[in-house]
């Protein structure tokens, strides 16, 4: 049952980037420097992300669905692609995220008393910028997804259905795994139809609008036409 996501190679290429940009924002913090450069660094990194996926998407799906469109179409498509929205609706809640992280980084700081504490508080944050870089940009991924998918089913007016596809292997969590295989319209949500009020209550973290459960989650989604 085990499949990859096929954006795996994508994940894979900015993976390294946020990971690094992280551990910036990270050593400005326990060194008491600018962290609000490096933050923004970050923050603005993940929107670029945004806007190079969304471009992307619009060819994957033209390739899944076998659609032809006018030059005209596709240019229509590419321009109304929105950074700015996703910008001002994420810039708030990483701001909230990293500042969280930069407080108790700060504490951390205060309590040391030498330089070797200082390199063991990096040592042992790296599991948070790992859980932090995964969640970004698997979600920046599939939010930039879904909504290449909704403007594609705008333009041409052909209706779109997106299905919830998990890896299937052990490590797979129980959520997941019961979602596999649902499919909806793409403008719907998830969380419509979970298959019970606990798993439904897990989409709270994105709305149920992408195929994303919880940090470190592994889904992607795929289309069809309805």
């Amino acid at each position: 049952m085990a499949s990859h996501s096929p954006r795996e190679d994508l994940f894979e290429k900015h993976y390294a980037e946020i990971t690094e940009l992280l551990e910036g924002f990270v050593i400005s913090v326990v060194n008491m420097g600018d962290y609000e450069s490096a933050e923004n660094a970050l923050i603005g990194y993940l929107v670029d992300m945004y806007s190079e996926v969304f471009l992307g998407e619009i060819d994957y799906i033209l390739d899944a669905l076998g659609v032809d469109l006018m030059p005209e179409e596709v240019i229509e498509l590419r321009n109304g692609v929105n950074t700015s929205a996703f910008a001002r609706s994420n810039f708030g809640r990483l701001k909230e995220i990293l500042e969280a992280h930069a407080q108790d980084l700060r504490a951390k700081v205060i309590d040391s008393v030498d330089t070797v504490k200082l390199e063991d508080i990096i040592k042992d944050f790296r599991s948070n910028l790992e859980r932090l870089a995964l969640s970004e940009i698997q979600m920046g991924i599939e939010k930039a997804s879904v909504e290449s998918a909704k403007l594609f089913e705008i333009i041409t007016e052909n209706s779109i259905l997106k299905t919830w596809n998990c890896v299937g292997d052990s490590h797979t969590c129980p959520i997941c795994l019961a979602m596999n295989g649902t499919t909806i319209p793409v403008t719907e949500s998830f969380s419509n139809v979970a298959p019970s009020v606990g798993i439904e209550e897990d989409f709270s973290y994105t709305g149920g609008d992408i195929v994303y459960a919880h940090p470190r989650c592994r889904c992607w989604v795929t289309y069809s036409k309805a």
